[in-house]
């Protein structure tokens, strides 16, 4: 990742944790990490306990971004919620205790400059438990949906313009690699 994509990703991650904390009714907490890999298990991650006791996550990463061999890859975001590593410590015995949810996740990924219109509608989304078509239509940019690969449990969505500039990106570089052979 180019430094000013870490930067950009740095900034707006912050940012974004701020307005989202603000947004949702129960306290959120941020892990303290600085992480911009793009492993999602190594980003900073906010998470809350909701009404029925269960422990959520919400994290923000690059999915793709520019880097010394690919300058003009385009920076796309993702954010996921509850998608829990598998290393994640277990669940306690103690049925008192917050559990995981495991119950649901969820994954967006979108541009730099959509992000921070996510963070209250993310929050209104999270909360209403219902998790309806309805409110993904509000959503504040369009939205695509597909199957995740392997949780049956998981929605997917991209925005139309992230996956509009990844195709565009994607086509750039074949280009390059046809015109550099």
């Amino acid at each position: 990742m180019t430094p000013d994509a870490a930067n950009i990703l740095s900034s707006l991650r912050e940012e974004f944790y701020d307005l989202f904390q603000t947004a949702m009714k129960v306290p959120v907490k941020l892990s303290k990490g600085k992480s911009l890999i793009f492993n999602p298990s190594m980003a900073p991650v906010a998470s809350w306990v909701d009404k029925h006791n269960r422990i959520n996550c919400l994290a923000i990463y690059a999915h793709t971004a520019p880097d010394a061999l690919i300058p003009h890859r385009p920076l796309v975001l993702r954010i996921t919620v509850n998608q829990w590593p598998n290393t994640a410590n277990q669940a306690s015995k103690n049925s008192k205790d917050p559990q995981f949810n495991r119950d649901w996740s969820w994954e967006l990924s979108l541009l730099p400059e959509q992000i921070m219109d996510f963070a209250p509608w993310l929050a209104s989304w999270i909360e209403s438990e219902s998790r309806s078509t309805e409110l993904m239509k509000r959503a504040p940019h369009a939205l695509e949906f597909f199957p995740h690969p392997t949780l049956q449990t998981a929605n997917v969505a991209w925005t139309q313009d992230a996956l509009t500039r990844t195709a565009a990106g994607e086509a750039a570089i074949a280009a390059d690699e046809t015109v550099a052979a």
